[in-house]
């Protein structure tokens, strides 16, 4: 009720505080608070960030990256300084990492950063923390999440490059509403008779992709496609699927009987099956969290998705194989956890994630394109065959293949390597 026109999915309630504190300060006022980080670029924050902006400027929004900053709460924490009247200044970006050590120093620093007077030039870039002034903030609605220096810059660098929205539609996978009901490891999956194994596809989850290459290690139940029979009833069911339905549905029907939108003529049917992974078409995918490496290509299409994302191309039905594993090439090079740190929320070990309101916006060759050189495609292609069969490949190729591509010097080595 406190947000009204601002209410979007489900906001954190933290948002109405903020909200309520913004329309109370006076003409020349200031807000100072402490708050989740997801504030600062979740979705369902949009349109509150919006009318942030349209009343006051952003002073300071900082992210203090260790989740154990204050008791019992586990999560990102960030900084947000406000001030009235507007004055259309840059705000200041503070970031600091994971580590504990880290938001010490660089509260201590930005104490240092206020006493010698803000300034464009004034720029505090340490080993896991950065303070700087950000032009983009007052404008980008999409994300206000801080970056290390380095990130930032490397983003603006390569402000004018295609992105990842540019040239694919990222699709998210299945959601079973109960994973040890639909999913069977292969070795469930193969002591069931072969006329019920024709119901399974071989699932991706983050452990089906190890270094770019796919496993088959867990299979999911996906009754769909033409060249399945339908299954109406709990008897079709019974019928098709013995084994599988006595040792695996049945024993869960209770819980399964209890989701939202389940009856006692579909309990047994997945949450949600994604209507796009029926037709079997070659894709690039990608687990749910993960860093470069985590990306692969699925050349038969048999794959479902559960734990992670379908990458289709924008502008033409299949994409080619030597593309797929061009880019799968591209996405196995360590520069890829640059990028994914300048435009992804980072979730531990290493890891980023890897979901398309994050992900979109990463810079990425338009390897379609009419001018592209042919004798780099083949090189990446050569190089992503490798990895999608497991093989070693010379990986400072790879750099510097990639490299080349963005048109970055070679001296350009990877960042993070948490």
């Amino acid at each position: 009720e406190s947000l009204g026109d601002l209410m979007q999915k489900t906001p954190d309630l933290s948002s109405v505080f903020l909200w309520k504190g913004v329309q109370s300060i006076s003409s020349k006022g200031v807000i100072a608070c402490i708050l989740p980080a997801s504030i600062l670029d979740a979705q369902s924050h949009l349109k509150i960030r919006e009318s942030i902006l349209s009343q006051i400027d952003l002073y300071l929004v900082g992210k203090l990256g260790n989740h154990l900053l204050f008791s019992n709460a586990e999560i990102d924490t960030a900084i947000l300084v406000a001030q009235s009247p507007k004055n259309n200044k840059s705000a200041l970006s503070l970031w600091a990492d994971h580590k504990l050590e880290s938001s010490s120093a660089v509260l201590r620093a930005l104490r240092r950063y206020n006493y010698h007077g803000r300034n464009s030039f004034n720029v505090i870039n340490q080993s896991g923390f950065s303070i700087y002034e950000n032009p983009s903030l007052g404008d980008n609605l999409l994300s206000w999440s801080p970056r290390s220096y380095e990130s930032f810059e490397l983003l603006r660098r390569l402000e004018k490059f295609s992105t990842v929205k540019n040239i694919f539609e990222i699709r998210e996978g299945i959601s079973t509403g109960l994973n040890s009901a639909f999913i069977l490891s292969k070795r469930e999956f193969e002591d069931l008779p072969k006329r019920e194994r024709k119901f399974f596809r071989p699932a991706i989850i983050t452990e089906s992709i190890n270094r770019g290459q796919l496993s088959d290690i867990s299979y999911v139940f996906y009754p769909y496609g033409e060249e399945l029979p339908k299954i109406q009833s709990e008897d079709n069911l019974q019928k098709y699927t013995e084994n599988y339905y006595k040792k695996y549905l049945l024993t869960n029907k209770s819980k399964l009987s209890s989701r939202s939108r389940k009856t006692e003529n579909n309990w047994w049917t997945l949450n949600e099956y994604r209507a796009w992974q029926v037709e079997k078409m070659p894709k690039l995918v990608s687990t749910h969290f993960g860093k470069s490496g985590s990306f692969a290509w699925d050349n038969s299409g048999d794959y479902a998705i559960i734990n992670g994302f379908a990458w289709f191309p924008k502008k033409v039905k299949v994409l080619p194989e030597n593309i797929g594993l061009a880019y799968l090439a591209i996405l196995s090079c360590p520069f890829i956890n640059n990028l994914l740190s300048s435009v992804s929320n980072h979730v531990g070990r290493g890891q980023w994630d890897l979901s398309k309101r994050y992900i979109n916006n990463m810079p990425l060759p338009n390897l379609m394109a009419t001018n592209l050189d042919l004798n780099i495609l083949e090189s990446l292609y050569k190089i992503g065959s490798l990895i999608s069969s497991g093989e070693d490949f010379d990986d400072r190729a790879l750099n510097e293949l990639v490299l080349s591509l963005y048109q970055l010097p070679n001296n350009t080595i990877s960042l993070l390597e948490l």
